[in-house]
């Protein structure tokens, strides 16, 4: 069992990951060739789209250059209100955040089809991006290092932000399988673990999705479906305080989203967690440390003191749940020698955020190993629930 006096074996980690980052990351480069493509005629079919919007005059645009857009919004759009920036008083932006206010207050749809646009690109640099790092076996062999939460990232190529859509390219070779295992909600998991919130612990035991259970418990009602991921915001702006502006599509939900707000504004654990973190970093503390004492520093370039706030907030759990990963990488790897697996019958892939990645062998999988699985991950942690772990085999 797990406790506040148990530490993360980082050497074993570093053990894991070198092993797993020498034999490296197999990439179907067939199926990356099709899906740039795809997104590449996509993309196409955007700029067409984009360029129907300007008048010939503007129709060479670099739509990389913010001088550029700033006289299109400016001198065509007369939108340039909207691009003032919040951190430089005479500095202007067309990032996604300002062009999809432009969007939603207008109408203007050079704006949407420009964030579609640049979307489309991002996908199609990261394709190239993996694929210029594979060997002569079509596998890429990323250097790992620990963030600033503790957890994993990779470079050569970056993976922690890889897009579902791109993550497609990472197959298993003939005769091996891909075994994804993702903790559920588990920020919000160790939030109300972590500060004792006994009226929600029990969600994560009777419930299979935390949304669902945390709004009978709070507000002894059923949660339709097309409400919850309303009700995820709603539930991030009681914690970390944000505003909520007209969220909902009928009254009804948006006399939920408030309920559900204001009730999470007023949970006691949470309101006086937040206000001892302010005080800590009031006092100049800026060292943040885990339930199970792993610590790091909050950015020291971070000059705004209520956004250092929630990042020092959010880094507690952060920094908790990289533990929490770590130890059960650990159980797992403890696992495969106790069922006498080698490293070619399974080994840990990757991971990503809150996922372990392994790679098998197809002979070896059954339910007996992935509920073996399954029980290594969700951990005993003395006092708290047990999270639910999803797993599927690709």
């Amino acid at each position: 069992m797990l406790d506040k006096n148990s530490r993360v074996n980082r050497g074993l980690v570093d053990e894991i990951m070198n092993k797993s980052m020498e034999r490296g990351i197999y990439i179907d480069l067939g199926e990356a060739s099709k899906l740039y493509n795809e997104i590449k005629q996509e993309q196409d079919e955007i700029y067409n789209n984009l360029i129907k919007e300007i008048p010939v005059e503007w129709q060479g645009i670099n739509l990389n250059s913010v001088k550029q857009l700033h006289d299109l919004f400016t001198n065509y759009f007369h939108l340039d209100r909207y691009a003032k920036t919040k951190q430089n008083k005479t500095g202007y932006s067309y990032n996604a955040e300002t062009l999809q206010q432009i969007y939603e207050k207008t109408g203007n749809m050079f704006s949407k089809y420009l964030i579609n646009y640049r979307e489309l690109g991002a996908l199609l640099k990261k394709l190239e991006e993996i694929t210029s790092f594979t060997d002569k076996d079509s596998r890429i062999h990323p250097q790992y290092t620990y963030g600033d939460t503790w957890r994993l990232t990779y470079k050569q190529p970056a993976l922690s932000n890889v897009s579902d859509r791109i993550r497609g390219i990472i197959k298993a070779e003939k005769g091996y399988k891909i075994i994804k295992a993702d903790y559920k909600a588990q920020e919000v998991y160790i939030m109300i673990n972590y500060l004792g919130i006994d009226k929600l612990k029990r969600v994560f035991e009777e419930y299979n999705d935390f949304y669902t259970g945390m709004v009978r418990e709070l507000l002894g009602v059923d949660l339709k479906p097309e409400y919850r991921n309303n009700i995820k915001t709603a539930w991030l702006a009681g914690v970390y305080g944000s505003k909520l502006d007209n969220l909902g599509s009928c009254d009804e939900e948006k006399k939920l989203i408030k309920n559900v707000k204001d009730k999470i504004e007023n949970i006691k654990e949470i309101r006086e967690f937040r206000e001892s973190i302010k005080n800590e970093i009031d006092r100049g503390n800026r060292v943040i440390t885990s339930y199970f004492n792993s610590s790091r520093e909050i950015p020291s370039w971070e000059t705004n003191v209520y956004r250092l706030y929630n990042i020092a907030f959010n880094n507690v759990f952060q920094i908790t749940g990289s533990d929490i990963l770590y130890f059960a990488l650990e159980n797992v790897y403890n696992l495969f020698k106790q069922m006498d697996l080698s490293f070619d019958d399974i080994h840990i892939y990757f991971t990503i955020h809150d996922e372990i990645v392994y790679y098998a062998k197809e002979d070896v999988i059954d339910t007996y190993l992935i509920d073996k699985i399954k029980n290594a991950m969700i951990l005993d942690i003395k006092g708290w629930s047990r999270i639910q772990v999803k797993i599927d085999i690709i």
